[in-house]
């Protein structure tokens, strides 16, 4: 998915196997993203939909969403949570994604999984690359340091 500076993006992952969407709304949010998403993802059994700037999360904290996922009601969207916070990338099976995108005034995941507490279930997971994404030059300072300290 490409919003802000989308010829960039594209130039920086040619040659990898991938798939581009532009939302030219990206200013609006992140809902226009996901339905443009949406509307070229293959048509997979299970999706994972994250954001592109969560530089802590590691294959293996996806394979354990995964495995939440797969262990608990593999026909709802799992979300990622510590405490009371929520966390991303999510996962949406095949049966829910039409309902992300149903109401064209407001696609999405936020609006739809609180709206519809009997179609989530959150998977218990304290990775910190679940809860951390990088926004602001701080944020990345602050990664940085994080960084050098390991």
């Amino acid at each position: 998915m490409t919003g802000f500076e989308a010829d960039e993006v594209q130039d920086t992952l040619t040659g990898l196997p991938t798939t581009f969407a532009h939302n030219s709304n990206f200013a609006k949010g992140q809902q226009g993203s996901v339905a443009a998403g949406l509307a070229v993802a293959p048509d997979a059994d299970l999706l994972l939909i994250g954001l592109a700037d969560q530089a802590c999360l590691t294959s293996g904290d996806l394979a354990d969403l995964v495995k939440s996922h797969q262990r608990a009601e593999p026909h709802k969207i799992t979300i990622p949570m510590q405490g009371r916070r929520r966390g991303n990338p999510i996962l949406v099976p095949r049966g829910m994604r039409p309902r992300l995108t149903s109401n064209p005034d407001h696609p999405g995941c936020m609006r739809f999984t609180r709206g519809h507490p009997e179609h989530v279930q959150f998977a218990l997971l304290g990775a910190p690359g679940f809860f951390a994404d990088v926004d602001t030059p701080e944020d990345y300072a602050a990664l940085t340091v994080q960084e050098a300290q390991l």
